[in-house]
């Protein structure tokens, strides 16, 4: 179970990831809809399903091409606050409902079987029992339904490569969040999914995107022009707030309460302080805001007829 679906996940948990997390691009989804075909329009009874969604900032954003749409997440609280949002939208996703189920539960929502015409996640998928998604989803959508799955890495401060070392040390090193992260998820997504692979069985036209920004393609790996993360500048205080959305900063709290309780440091203000030293020793003059950047990775498949989309691995 991940922090977020955890019960211990509060209201202001939730709040804040509304608030912090990256937003994704309008190219994100020119490029899925772009892959879909035909392309979507609300007067058609299309229907899409974003499984993971969090506060609902991609549900959303779908119902502007699809008919439906439905947020899918096992976060009492996530799927609390994707709701509040909805109604201060001013119309905005009012074809959006949300339910409560996990990935491994498509199958419970999507009525009936095989009725979907799009299935995303995005930032989520790392925490999905993979055999059991790729299966239901494949049952869930039509043949020749769109499956796109999305996530970002680690934050990348361009310009600053020893300020980003730092993070990254403090992210990972073992005196610090490394050992509050759930494994393997984080690694499968600091690793851009390259370990997901969609199953040779059932799907077709597999394609693996890289975002433009963050540095997070290799060689001979497609990268699209545009980046699938809005381009942002942060300040300390933001940076602050974004760190305080992490499931090991949760997790990290949790482990020390009894040392917070009696005056001790909390890890955001040491990591803030580290970075802060870094980035002015190379340059930063502590007013002007940062460029920052994440690694990106899009994974589009398409429906076939055959098996169950369960299969061996093996993109084709």
């Amino acid at each position: 179970m991940s922090t977020w679906s955890s019960p211990a996940f509060t209201n202001n948990l939730a709040k804040a990831y509304a608030a912090h997390r990256p937003i994704y691009t309008k190219a994100l989804y020119r490029t899925i809809l772009d892959y879909y075909s035909p392309f979507p329009t609300t007067d058609r009874a299309s229907t899409a399903y974003d499984v993971g969604c969090g506060t609902g900032q991609v549900a959303r954003a779908l119902s502007r091409s699809f008919g439906k749409v439905v947020g899918m997440d096992p976060s009492p609280k996530m799927v609390e606050e994707a709701r509040k949002i909805q109604l201060t939208a001013g119309g905005y996703g009012g074809n959006v409902t949300y339910a409560r189920a996990s990935a491994e539960e498509i199958g419970k929502v999507v009525v009936p079987g095989g009725s979907a015409d799009l299935i995303t996640a995005a930032q989520a998928a790392h925490w999905f029992d993979h055999a059991t998604f790729f299966a239901q989803a494949w049952g869930g959508l039509r043949v020749g339904g769109t499956l796109a799955i999305w996530g970002y890495g680690d934050l990348v401060v361009p310009g600053y490569v020893g300020a980003t070392r730092v993070l990254r040390g403090y992210a990972y090193g073992e005196e610090w969040l490394g050992p509050c992260w759930e494994q393997p998820g984080r690694r499968i997504l600091t690793e851009l999914y390259r370990s997901v692979n969609i199953p040779a069985d059932g799907w077709e036209d597999v394609r693996r995107l890289y975002g433009r920004a963050g540095g997070g393609a290799r060689a001979g790996e497609k990268v699209l022009e545009e980046p699938l993360v809005e381009p942002v500048k942060f300040g300390m205080e933001d940076l602050r707030n974004y760190l305080n959305t992490w499931s090991s900063v949760q997790t990290w709290r949790e482990n020390q309460k009894e040392v917070l309780h009696q005056g001790g440091v909390d890890v955001v203000d040491t990591i803030l302080e580290g970075v802060e030293e870094e980035m002015r020793r190379e340059g930063w003059d502590g007013d002007e805001k940062y460029e920052v950047e994440w690694p990106t990775v899009l994974i589009l498949a398409r429906k076939a007829e055959g098996n169950s989309g369960a299969g061996s691995d093996g993109e084709t």
